[in-house]
């Protein structure tokens, strides 16, 4: 066998085994290096150039997350309930002497006319809002108050943590949201005690809670402090359920099919309102999906529900966090123009 004396200098000499790892095998590690270094001189070099180009950059990106959130809250109003794609506002189309527009809210005897005329609706729910004092014991503080109908109970997902759905049944028993209860009662379960609530009017009732909810998500268009039977808003007010002079939230549910049906039939009484309240004349009925409620919100008058995202809410962070990443991205590219 050939010594190593014999072998060196040899065109095909076999190299000693060495344990160094050749980057030509890992391209990332010095590339990567590479990257770290030059920021690090850039910094140095250019502080408050860097500064401006990340602090761009950091706006940009929250800009966009803005723009998301708000997209996803936007979109996700009201999607807890099981059945909100069968659930249906019901607007008015107003037209007026220089004004024209779209109310979220119809005249109180529509929700019962249109039960008795269109075979597909499951159910109707109506509600009016009712501004009052509530008092327990020494505690007196204003409350946003709802005259709601039973179904109100069966048609939304209001998850109990006290009492029965069908406390609104009884007309004497209001249902808490849970955090107005706790305000008022702390820990303990609040069925049975009695509040004492005084109305516009300085009428004076006392009710018995017969039911508390979860606390309501922010995504809800429903929002309430308490829900008072809707029979006490006749007792109270001296509001006739047939008076076509007076408005109610109304809620539908019902099948797909059903709802050119609803538009149809709210059209034929259409006159008869317009008879009752001359000063604000209807146009037309129109059922909207309760997902779309509170996309649509911003362009309503007497909206009884909560405001949803404006659209300018979503668009706008995400023009400006563009418009911020290009500039940061492009500066930071070109330091000459900078």
């Amino acid at each position: 066998t050939a010594t190593a004396a014999q072998l060196e200098g040899h065109p095909f000499r076999i190299a000693p085994h060495t344990s160094r790892v050749d980057h030509a095998c890992h391209p990332a590690r010095p590339m990567l290096k590479s990257y770290f270094v030059l920021a690090w001189r850039t910094l140095r070099k250019y502080p408050h150039y860097t500064v401006i180009n990340v602090l761009g950059l950091a706006f940009a990106i929250a800009g966009c997350v803005l723009a998301y959130v708000n997209f996803e809250i936007a979109y996700g109003f009201d999607a807890q309930n099981e059945n909100a794609d069968e659930i249906y506002l019901l607007n008015a189309e107003v037209e007026t002497s220089g004004w024209d527009g779209t109310w979220g809210v119809v005249p109180m005897p529509m929700a019962p006319t249109l039960e008795s005329e269109v075979s597909g609706i499951e159910r109707t729910a109506r509600l009016n809002w009712a501004g009052v004092n509530m008092r327990v014991g020494d505690q007196v503080f204003q409350e946003n108050g709802r005259f709601a109908e039973s179904s109100v109970m069966a048609m939304f997902d209001f998850p109990l943590r006290y009492g029965s759905p069908a406390a609104l049944d009884d007309p004497q028993q209001v249902v808490l949201e849970a955090r107005t209860a706790e305000k008022y009662f702390g820990d303990a379960n609040p069925i049975g005690s009695d509040i004492e609530l005084r109305f516009r009017n300085d009428s004076l009732v006392t009710f018995t809670v017969g039911a508390v909810t979860e606390p309501i998500l922010a995504a809800s268009s429903l929002q309430f402090d308490l829900l008072i039977p809707y029979v006490q808003l006749e007792r109270i007010y001296n509001t006739a359920a047939d008076d076509w002079s007076q408005w109610a939230l109304t809620f539908v549910q019902a099948e797909d099919a059903a709802i050119a049906q609803i538009a149809a039939a709210a059209g034929r009484f259409v006159p008869t309102q317009n008879a009752a309240n001359e000063n604000w004349p209807l146009r037309a009925v129109a059922p909207e999906s309760l997902l779309d409620v509170a996309l649509t919100s911003p362009s309503k008058s007497n909206y009884w529900l909560k405001q949803g995202v404006h659209p300018a809410a979503i668009v706008s962070p995400g023009i400006i966090a563009i418009l911020v990443l290009n500039m940061a991205c492009y500066n930071y590219m070109h330091p000459s123009i900078s």
